[in-house]
């Protein structure tokens, strides 16, 4: 890799080394033992989430150019260029990521009941929840649809590609769809320390997540890793800063 990828590279593995610590207060609230083990520590944990977030950033970085994937923004940034239309971009990236949270946050108001409060009722300090949308904006997406995604992607283009030899867009959208599942899958685990994984519970995790795994994975497919960051970041704002902070005031 030449030097400019590189910078790309260490900016990113920076960014989301940030938004792991900036989650680390609010998942040990809310699951202590399921983040740091029995006998392991932050620091640990922190070193392993760095190597894991290496090893996705890079994949992002070497093969995403061969299957149109990247970081247009920050790369232009680099380069001293300056991103066309990249700040309108990102505003509406943003307003799709507090919809999409805002919808899922209803629809699973719905299912409160039937989850049991343990599921839904857990209320970190507001200033955790704050810093935890760094972690799904920054360190999720990196590893997820920089790194995951843009694996599959790949491999699949390696499979089969279109006459002109870019990814097939069938293909691309299946990718997306698996990768999402993954994401909804990630995050049973945290869910399992607040309450029992029933099946409702299952299915309602890795659904109401998949369907926003789908729509930061086409964002990042159409507009880059950064439309994907910019749209988590406004849902998790959306649900962790303003609904349940309402929820938590009734």
């Amino acid at each position: 890799m030449d030097s400019g990828t590189w910078r790309l590279f260490v900016v990113l593995w920076f960014a989301g080394i940030v938004g792991f610590l900036a989650g680390l207060p609010y998942a040990l609230s809310a699951a202590p033992v399921s983040v740091v083990g029995t006998s392991g520590t932050v620091v640990v944990v922190t070193v392993q989430a760095g190597v894991v977030l290496a090893v996705a950033v890079l994949i992002g970085v070497a093969l995403g150019p061969k299957v149109g994937l990247g970081a247009p923004v920050v790369s232009a940034l680099l380069t001293t260029e300056r991103p066309a239309s990249a700040v309108g971009r990102l505003r509406n990236s943003f307003a799709t990521g507090v919809t999409v949270g805002a919808g899922i946050f209803l629809v699973d108001s719905l299912f409160a009941e039937l989850i049991g409060d343990g599921a839904t009722r857990v209320f970190p300090p507001l200033w955790q929840r704050a810093f935890a949308t760094l972690y799904g904006g920054l360190f999720e997406e990196l590893l997820l649809r920089f790194g995951f995604l843009t694996l599959l992607v790949w491999a699949s283009w390696k499979i089969v590609r279109t006459p002109e030899g870019d990814p097939r867009p069938e293909a691309v959208g299946a990718c997306i769809v698996l990768a999402a599942i993954a994401f909804g899958f990630a995050h049973l685990p945290l869910m399992a320390e607040v309450t029992e994984l029933t099946p409702l519970v299952v299915s309602r995790t890795v659904v109401l997540n998949g369907v926003t795994g789908i729509v930061f994975g086409w964002l990042y497919w159409q507009q880059g890793i950064e439309a994907a960051m910019v749209a988590h970041f406004g849902a998790d704002v959306a649900v962790h800063v303003v609904l349940v902070t309402v929820l938590a005031s009734v």
